[in-house]
């Protein structure tokens, strides 16, 4: 008589799977006190469905889940001609508090918003993750019970749930039964789960906070991707910014969700073992949107059937421009830069470099303006063209000459995560010669001028030293370079109408390049102790003016001197940080000091304000063309000024502070007896505790800001 009532049972489900409205499910979570996850589907997932010979598990966007989510991909199936009626669809809601009528938070499990695309726990759910909802569901969908002709299982995802589908298929511990395919697809994610110690968690592999990502090593995610399927896809239009990742770790990714696809297709690329993992699927034309599910290779999916999955085969034209024409014989060159699809690296090396040493490296950053063409190092390095080949016969350092990434003004070194696109030439350069490490320079002139006031604040903590030629800044907190030593050169007549490189209507605006911005820099360097040297020659603006080679040669020789100072007696962690205010950068991290915990708040910083003629007449006019000095906020910022006092006793001084670390090594003081941190005038004894992932520390003091 049961197995009459199991079997009529389940003969009345035989075509729910689909043709049953859609309607809200709980499933209980245990440690809850009581709640439960809700879902949409055509029957409970815990009844018996001996119809469906595949289902597809489908995550919502951001602050989605209050309604069925797969109305889209039906119909989309439905318009494809394929026969659903086989398919069931559950879709799980990962709510947050927001959304949640009162009378239900204490029914439903809901998550705080931008945690459970990371597979965060809820927290009111204890040990419970966004991520643990779907193992519940496979579960269920692996039980051949419930589900006795399952063929294949899909997760899949767009946005908010690409974002989810492309840490689940990595972290998730599914074993399917025998017979049961999964496949996992991902659209236009905010950004990827990078297979990399490069990049934190929720970006990269490093410092897995997340309790439900760190139960797997490293190598085990690997293997899970090696031995996994996913359909990726993004319309090559969608490039704008609405609900996008602005943090560091997803702007490195690239500045748009299309850019980020390309990235991460490449970096997938760069795993023999991931051959077979992906199918990459450009949709040309489409924008951000759900309609993005719109395509015959997601449709197959659904009904588990893959498609060609090889990402060596050559990429669109898109994403790969023509091959670049030979560089000049002196010079090699690498394109695109690694991890980009756009830019190139020349490699010019002085006869004086031995190949079989270590080497010093300049990255050198070139002039000229939103047109300038990804050819322009070529001016200053060909072999009979360049303007200052002779001069760079002579330097002490190989040099990687980059492009400029693709920007709409001058300002193309100060754009927003620039920084990581310098690391990949640093890196790239790496692999092609043997680089001393400790003696890597960032240097630029003009616009790369800019770049290197810019960046050199950045990226500090990095370089043996930063040469800043002819170039300009708006606001900073020059202490940022406290101990990286800065060689600062710029011609007296920048900006005089007759010298090289005057416009064709008179000189050079004020305001571009003019001297004021290094002789302010100057002042504000000398105020606040950074290492430099202040060289203003009687010349142009060019590099090609005589006096202005003779500054360089003198730089060249300041260079020989200088090697990097990973634990320099002074620094500074000033965050956002950078000389262009509206592509400033958030830190982290700044040579021996780590925020840890800040608080909102805003920090004032230098800024220049030019006085006097935008454009001399004659060169009398150039004494008219002076500054001043003023100070601007940073909104949201934090900022940490340290001293090692020697004889295991620091200084530090605080803004907007709650917590943050300072970095040890054995070069700064005895490890294992007490230090004193005077904090803000009052005394702290801390004891070190060990570190094993910075470079260049092993220990460090935690410090909490009262």
């Amino acid at each position: 008589m049961r197995r009459f009532q199991i079997a009529a049972a389940s003969a009345a489900l035989c075509a729910l799977s689909c043709a049953a409205a859609p309607q809200a499910f709980l499933l209980p979570v245990e440690n809850s006190d009581g709640r439960a996850v809700r879902y949409f589907a055509s029957h409970a997932i815990d009844a018996v469905d001996t119809n469906a010979e595949h289902a597809v598990v489908i995550v919502h966007g951001l602050d989605g889940g209050t309604q069925d989510g797969a109305w889209r991909i039906r119909q989309i199936a439905a318009a494809h001609g394929r026969d659903i009626s086989r398919v069931y669809f559950v879709a799980p809601c990962m709510l947050v508090e927001k959304l949640l009528k009162p009378e239900e938070l204490s029914k439903i499990v809901y998550w705080e918003s931008g945690r459970w695309q990371a597979g965060g726990d809820s927290p009111v759910a204890k040990g419970f993750s966004s991520y643990d909802v779907l193992d519940m569901i496979f579960e269920r969908l692996n039980d051949a019970k419930l589900y006795p002709r399952l063929k294949s299982v899909l997760f899949c995802g767009y946005s908010a749930g690409g974002q989810v589908m492309s840490r689940y298929m990595a972290t998730s511990r599914l074993r399917p039964r025998g017979g049961l395919l999964l496949n996992f697809a991902a659209g236009a994610p905010s950004t990827w789960l990078f297979y990399t110690q490069n990049a934190r968690w929720h970006y990269g592999l490093n410092r897995k906070t997340n309790r439900y990502a760190s139960r797997l090593a490293d190598d085990e995610i690997m293997r899970n991707v090696a031995g996994r399927y996913c359909l990726a896809f993004c319309g090559t239009d969608d490039v704008g910014e609405k609900s996008l990742d602005m943090k560091k770790g997803a702007m490195a990714q690239g500045p748009n969700r299309y850019r980020r696809f390309l990235n991460f297709r490449r970096h997938v690329a760069s795993f023999p073992e991931l051959r077979n993992s992906f199918t990459f699927l450009e949709l040309v034309g489409r924008k951000h949107g759900g309609q993005c599910y719109d395509s015959d290779a997601f449709v197959k999916l659904v009904f588990g059937e893959r498609s060609r999955a090889n990402v060596a085969d050559p990429a669109p034209a898109v994403e790969h421009p023509p091959s670049p024409k030979p560089p000049p014989a002196n010079l090699a060159l690498e394109s695109p830069v690694p991890g980009y699809d756009h830019g190139r690296i020349y490699y010019f090396v002085p006869k004086g470099i031995d190949l079989a040493k270590p080497a010093p490296l300049l990255v050198f950053m070139h002039g000229g303006n939103a047109r300038t063409p990804e050819t322009a190092p070529e001016r200053y390095l060909a072999d009979g063209t360049g303007y200052m080949t002779p001069e760079f016969c002579d330097a002490p350092f190989i040099v990687a000459a980059p492009s400029a990434p693709p920007g709409p003004n001058g300002s193309r070194w100060n754009q927003k995560g620039v920084f990581r696109y310098i690391d990949a030439v640093i890196a790239a350069a790496k692999k092609r010669y043997k680089i001393d490490s400790e003696r890597i320079f960032l240097g630029g002139h003009s616009m790369g001028g800019f770049g290197a006031y810019h960046l050199g604040q950045v990226m500090a903590d990095r370089f043996a030293g930063v040469w800043m030629s002819s170039g300009a800044w708006c606001r900073a907190d020059f202490r940022a370079l406290l101990g990286t030593p800065v060689y600062l050169q710029h011609g007296r007549l920048d900006c005089s109408p007759l010298k090289p490189h005057a416009m064709a209507n008179g000189a050079r605006p004020h305001n571009w390049t003019g001297p004021s911005y290094a002789r302010s820099a100057h002042e504000l360097m000398s105020r606040c102790g950074v290492e430099h040297v202040y060289d203003e020659y009687a010349g142009g603006h060019s590099l090609a003016d005589p006096a202005a080679k003779e500054a360089t040669r003198r730089f060249f020789a300041w260079a020989r001197r200088q090697r990097r100072a990973p634990y320099a007696k002074r620094a500074a962690l000033v965050t956002p940080c950078g000389s262009m205010h509206f592509e400033l950068e958030e830190l982290e991290r700044a040579r021996w000091l780590e925020l840890l915990e800040a608080e909102k708040g805003d920090i004032m910083v230098d800024a220049v304000a030019l006085k006097g003629p935008r454009v001399a007449a004659a060169e009398a006019d150039l004494d008219r063309q002076t500054y001043d000095l003023m100070k601007h906020p940073f909104r949201n910022g934090a900022r940490i000024v340290a001293e090692n006092l020697g004889g295991n006793r620091f200084k530090a001084e605080t803004e907007n502070v709650r917590r943050f670390a300072i970095l040890l090594a054995p070069q700064m003081g005895d490890l294992a007896k007490p230090f004193t941190v005077e904090l803000n005038g009052k005394p702290l004894t801390l004891r070190a505790e060990a570190v094993s992932d910075v470079p260049d520390y092993t220990a460090r003091l935690v410090v909490e800001v009262r």
